[in-house]
């Protein structure tokens, strides 16, 4: 499994998700998974799921697949709150605040004062706040 942390930690550098790609196949093929993809539905740790959701969410076009992946991470260990924070920031970007808000509010529920969850949930607010405030006279 040291190989999936290094691969989380290669996401954090958009230059190395290939070499984090990489090291999610080999781990997965390693374990049984002879085309290296993980399964979700049965994970063998909260790592392969949360590395999985990692990659895709840095791709346009996997943002379900990303969200799946969380998921699945969230369900093998229900009390990850980077994972569940990370979600929700993927369904802001996937324009669901409602959905995002209820998880930053289940994250800082758990971890008073988060500081990335309070900001989160601020960015969710201001749209609807700014939506309801009046516009200024004479404008």
């Amino acid at each position: 499994m040291v190989t999936l942390a290094a691969g989380i930690y290669y996401t954090t550098d958009p230059d190395s998700m290939h070499k984090a790609s990489q090291l999610l196949r080999y781990t997965m093929q390693r374990i049984g998974r002879a085309d290296g993809s993980v399964d979700l539905a049965k994970p063998p740790s909260v790592w392969a799921p949360y590395l999985q959701a990692r990659l895709s969410a840095a791709v346009d076009s996997e943002l379900d697949k990303a969200r799946q992946a969380y998921e699945a991470a969230l369900k093998k260990a229900p009390t990850f709150q980077r994972a569940r924070l990370e979600l929700a920031e993927l369904l802001k970007r996937m324009g669901k605040p409602a959905e995002a808000k209820k998880l930053a509010q289940q994250v800082l529920a758990a971890v008073p004062g988060h500081a990335k969850a309070k900001r989160l949930l601020r960015q969710l607010e201001a749209p609807t706040a700014a939506a309801t405030k009046p516009a200024p006279a004479g404008g």
